[in-house]
């Protein structure tokens, strides 16, 4: 599907790296495999699978935080105390930041995503009213009859003419 993109097949030493790591077990490890470069991947990511590439940049974000806080402890270790605790609470709070910003962002494009909502308890979907083309209740209340085929037909109501609003209608009008 992409033919531009470099292939290389996986050589013993690749494969035992793969086994030590726990990306590839025993039974796996029989199959060939071929490797591809980080740049292409993500380059393919990026055009047909945007939502999957956002969030896996996200998730690089945070590894690189928690690598950075771990450096910054292990460069306190060797400073004093006060620099120390600084460090690691400046960076101990651009990681909650973070991590607060990115739950808020979800939560937001879930909600406005979401047009319904299911209660776990009860099974009963509740879908939100349209608040902006709510027809007055006056023009929606139940009648004694089901539907009017004909204007006029099975009315619960009677409209009431004053002496000069008859005489200006014409004869056999009302």
């Amino acid at each position: 599907r992409y033919p531009d993109i470099h292939r290389h097949p996986i050589g013993a030493e690749e494969r035992n790296y793969l086994l030590d790591t726990g990306v590839l077990n025993e039974v796996n490890s029989a199959f060939s495999f071929i490797g591809l470069l980080t740049d292409d991947v993500l380059d393919i990511m990026k055009e047909d699978y945007p939502a999957k590439y956002k969030a896996l940049l996200c998730v690089l974000r945070k590894r690189e935080l928690v690598r950075q806080a771990k450096s910054v402890m292990r460069e306190a270790d060797d400073a004093d105390e006060e620099d120390q605790t600084e460090k690691v609470d400046n960076c101990l709070r651009e990681i909650l930041v973070d991590d607060a910003q990115s739950f808020n962002k979800r939560l937001k494009a879930s909600r406005e995503r979401k047009s319904t909502y299911t209660c776990p308890s009860s099974q009963m979907l509740y879908v939100p009213r349209n608040t902006q083309h709510i027809a007055p209740r006056s023009y929606t209340r139940r009648g004694r009859y089901p539907v009017a085929v004909l204007p006029g037909q099975y009315t619960d109501s009677v409209p009431e003419y004053t002496a000069e609003e008859l005489y200006s209608l014409p004869v056999n009008s009302v």
